[in-house]
């Protein structure tokens, strides 16, 4: 595939996501308190180019974010309406669970994460997004529509 059909494509997509949000949310100043189809692709897309980019490079520290890469699985997995544990959303931001449990820590304390016991099984812990996690989503990814700018 040529440069030029790859640009294409990216503008192609970005249009066409610029145009879904502006229909599926009907006020892009007040962000509802679920995670809305649209965005929650933006997510995804984002997830997955950080994942390619880590693959590429495989030095994750030098490349990463993971505090909000946990942001971002939780973020899903609300939109999704499915519980993530620590250890899955440490495993799926790459770090290992004593670094994502700090990272964690940090999001808790922001108030964008909560913690909390799984309901099938004492041993595990869950993560989720809070109300202002979602907001702070909701917000981050409408201003990437506001500005025209997509990943």
């Amino acid at each position: 595939m040529k440069i030029s059909d790859l640009s294409a494509l990216v503008d192609q997509r970005y249009h066409m996501l610029k145009s879904a949000a502006k229909t599926a949310l009907p006020n892009s100043k007040d962000p509802s308190l679920r995670p809305s189809d649209v965005l929650v692709a933006m997510a995804r897309s984002d997830l997955s180019a950080r994942q390619r980019k880590r693959k590429i490079f495989s030095e994750s520290e030098m490349f990463g974010e993971p505090a909000f890469e946990i942001l971002l699985h939780a973020y899903i997995a609300e939109a999704e309406r499915s519980s993530v544990s620590t250890t899955d959303i440490c495993s799926s931001a790459s770090v290992p669970i004593s670094i994502g449990a700090r990272y964690i820590s940090i999001l808790e304390q922001q108030s964008l994460l909560r913690r909390h016991p799984s309901m099938t099984d004492f041993r595990i812990t869950n993560v989720s997004i809070t109300h202002l996690g979602i907001m702070k989503i909701n917000e981050f990814y409408l201003s990437h529509l506001e500005h025209e700018e997509f990943f």
